[in-house]
């Protein structure tokens, strides 16, 4: 990280940055909610955008001094909140039981194209001009891209909110099952995304424009999983998929402390992806038709809350004990079994609120 931190403490300080990204989406997913119901979906979303443009201004500027680090912590946690509960909102509304894993696995595999791309593109831009370089091509980007959806047709997409659905769907005495799965596969990605990338950036070939070819490859297995995996659920059910694929993702998680070599990283990488986002997904299958039988705004809110605040603590408790010594590749063991919690989403039969 620089600023005169040692190799051990910036772990442990990025852990405890992305924490507060997290606790920031936990605290600001009620206000968020009533922006929607009052403002409608694309509200939500164009200003999610915006937060996240706010938020890579912040991390160009953080070469200067690292308060700009906290700040661009809050507005990413804010984009966390708009952006992504509008958007599930919105298209868990468009899915339907027939179909579902379908139309979940094709949206997934077009969101990844540009996920495919991205990250090799990103470490040739850092390898070349830098950190800072890599944020402001981002924002100009999100800028450009934030044109036609500002000038969409208006029309009435603000959501009915049922505040007693809503808050017995975050009750942990009532949802401790499906917070705590939502939380093991929100720890799953964030050692996919973070603490992965950390681990094998001494063993990848070519340094940051490895990893970030790494992450195409990470974004291309995922999309093509996903593919496979939704046609899967509509065939044997979300359950029966997610009960085989969970054991799966531990297995590739905990494997991950044993590469010693670039080969290695590869196919660990690629298997890790597929099974990740494949558990991902069929969660995201069994919420979406718990949402459509009962209340999807409650649900959707019930998901932001177990991935936002099990994230928070995961990143809290490793932070402070990176900070005391703890070995990075322990984050893989403790990632092995929270993932298993996947498992306790309920089922079809028992999902009603």
């Amino acid at each position: 990280m620089g600023f005169g931190i040692d190799y051990q403490k910036s772990i442990a300080t990025t852990a405890l940055i992305f924490g507060l990204v997290f606790l920031v989406q936990a605290l600001t997913v009620a206000p968020c909610l009533w922006l929607i119901g009052k403002k409608g979906l694309k509200f939500a979303v164009f200003w999610g955008n915006a937060a996240q443009i706010l938020c890579y201004v912040f991390l160009a500027l953080a070469r200067f001094d690292p308060i700009f680090f906290l700040l661009a912590a809050i507005f990413d946690g804010i984009q966390l909140s708009l952006y992504w509960t509008a958007y599930h909102i919105y298209f868990a509304n468009l899915t339907d039981d027939g179909n579902q894993g379908k139309e979940m696995s094709l949206n997934v595999s077009l969101g990844a194209v540009a996920a495919i791309g991205a990250p090799a593109f990103g470490g040739l831009v850092i390898a070349f001009f830098g950190y800072s370089a890599v944020f402001v091509v981002i924002s100009i980007l999100m800028i450009v891209a934030m044109i036609p959806l500002r000038n969409l047709p208006k029309h009435d997409d603000k959501v009915p909110l049922d505040i007693l659905k809503t808050l017995l769907a975050i009750s942990p005495k009532k949802e401790m099952r499906s917070l705590m799965a939502y939380a093991g596969v929100g720890v799953s990605q964030i050692t996919t995304t973070i603490f992965w990338p950390i681990f094998v950036l001494p063993i990848v070939i070519g340094g940051l424009t490895g990893i970030g070819f790494l992450g195409s490859i990470i974004g291309l297995f995922g999309s093509m999983s996903a593919l496979g995996i939704g046609f899967l659920v509509d065939r044997f059910g979300a359950k029966k998929v997610l009960n085989f694929v969970s054991p799966l993702d531990s297995i590739a998680g905990l494997i991950r402390m044993f590469v010693l070599t670039s080969t290695h990283v590869f196919g660990i990488s690629t298997i890790a992806s597929a099974t990740s986002e494949s558990q991902f997904l069929t969660v995201d299958s069994l919420a979406y038709a718990r949402g459509r039988h009962s209340n999807i705004v409650a649900i959707i809110v019930q998901r932001e809350v177990g991935l936002s605040v099990g994230r928070f603590l995961f990143l809290l408790g490793i932070g402070i004990l990176f900070w005391f010594g703890l070995p990075l590749a322990t984050v893989f063991v403790m990632t092995s079994l929270a993932v298993l919690a996947s498992r306790l989403y309920p089922s079809e039969s028992r999902a009603n609120l």
